[in-house]
């Protein structure tokens, strides 16, 4: 039976690891922001429609979101799932879910025009004027070369170690996670990059100078080294 302090490991890993099944939203551990109840809160109450837009997250230019304003509320639609999330008018620039204590604070230029908004204190998101869908399209690899990036993968982080397991399925892979049986089908765009219809799941793969499967890079930020058998 598996000690408590590997199970306690794994657990670490996993959320150091960040797959974004729910989305980057939902692993804050930001505390909620505290109010006075017996102050009115008094700020500037504009049209929220200047908050409306594509926004691009400037560490992941794949990776969009959009704001727009529903029932007088400003929502956030994470565009890799459809998930919507509402936010309430704290101050001229800030918003805030208290469901998940999900801040948003937004900037301006020099003319007064919305040009990013910070999620959780931590994630710069860039309004862009011209969004346009990216639309992947897959493609068909020969059985050959689908079969070679079939195996175990393994990242380390802090002392930690976790596990992908990529299995061959037709013209698809599957991608377990060893350590929490959650499983990804993904597909090819080209001979090395592969891609998930449903959800944001980019991954990358690297060969060596023989032409064998070394390493897939994941999120464009997580290296995982194939292991050899």
């Amino acid at each position: 039976m598996k000690s408590t302090k590997e199970k306690s490991g794994r657990k670490r890993f996993s959320l150091m690891v960040m797959l974004p099944l729910i989305g980057m939203f939902c692993f804050s551990f930001y505390p909620a922001h505290s109010g006075t109840s017996n102050e009115m809160v008094r700020f500037s109450t504009g049209p929220l429609t200047g908050f409306e837009g594509y926004y691009q997250l400037d560490k992941d230019k794949d990776r969009y979101l959009q704001i727009l304003v529903k029932d007088n509320k400003l929502v956030l639609k994470q565009l890799w799932d459809q998930r919507e999330i509402p936010f309430v008018q704290k101050s001229d620039l800030n918003f805030y879910n208290e469901q998940l204590s999900f801040p948003l604070t937004f900037s301006k230029d020099a003319n007064g025009e919305i040009t990013q908004v910070l999620a959780f204190e931590r994630d710069t998101w860039i309004k862009v004027k011209n969004y346009k869908p990216v639309v992947k399209k897959e493609i068909t690899l020969s059985a050959e070369k689908m079969k070679a990036f079939a195996g175990k993968y393994k990242m380390t982080r802090d002392g930690q170690e976790a596990f992908l397991q990529f299995t061959v399925s037709g013209n698809s892979l599957e991608v377990k996670e060893l350590w929490s049986e959650q499983t990804f089908t993904i597909v090819p765009e080209s001979e090395l990059i592969f891609f998930a219809k449903n959800a944001h799941y980019p991954v990358q793969f690297s060969k060596d100078k023989d032409g064998n499967i070394t390493q897939a890079l994941i999120f464009n930020r997580d290296v995982w080294v194939k292991v050899k058998e």
